[in-house]
């Protein structure tokens, strides 16, 4: 997948989907005050929580929350949504822009494909369908990732690969298509540590 720099009359959202809860305040922290400030001029920062977007701030809501975030970033005309979790570390200066409408780190079960809800990108055709999809009854409610891959597959539009590490995930499920040695973004979890996260700020920031 090409890759292209970000022009200057394009505009990015990137979005930081969290909730309000105590526990997640340190996570948010970390961002705002790490790799959220060297972001190039035309990304622009915001936090999400279900309170802000007017829908449930629990787990079990997250389609409801990306969905509420697609239709934000469609509403005010942004180029490109860049959904990043809190638990993300983000290399700002490899941040360039997708040559396709869907890209982040390619998870499988062997059946389908999707991006890793961790860190992906929508663009503005991807963003528009996202935030008009209905919810799909047979994908849970917290897969928001699942969700918006099924959304974007009914309109012809599969996911490509982008350089996101992940730390391994145990479900059995999550079968990542590749890992980078030379990433851009690294999701941490499923076990987060603010350790891990700021030993990556010593290295890159």
């Amino acid at each position: 997948m090409g890759k292209v720099p970000v022009s200057d009359v394009l505009r990015v959202l990137v979005a930081l989907e969290t909730c309000d809860a105590p526990k997640y305040a340190e996570r948010r922290r970390l961002v705002e005050n790490t790799w959220a400030k060297r972001l190039p001029l035309c990304f622009n920062f915001e936090v999400f929580t279900g309170h802000r977007l007017g829908v449930p701030d629990d787990y079990s809501s997250l389609c409801r929350k990306t969905k509420a975030i697609a239709e934000y970033a469609s509403r005010y005309e942004y180029d490109w949504l860049l959904k990043v979790d809190d638990d993300v570390f983000v290399r700002t200066d490899r941040l360039l822009l997708p040559l396709c409408n869907y890209a982040g780190l390619l998870l499988n079960d062997r059946k389908e494909k999707w991006c890793s809800g961790g860190f992906y990108w929508l663009n503005r055709r991807a963003m528009g369908i996202v935030a008009r999809a209905p919810f799909n009854p047979d994908i849970a409610s917290s897969a928001e990732d699942r969700w918006v891959s099924w959304a974007l597959r009914q309109e012809g539009i599969t996911p490509r690969q982008y350089d996101v590490a992940i730390k391994p995930c145990y479900c059995g499920y999550c079968v990542p298509e590749e890992e980078p040695i030379d990433w851009t973004a690294y999701i941490i979890d499923p076990q987060y540590s603010a350790k891990k996260f700021l030993e990556f700020e010593a290295m890159y920031g």
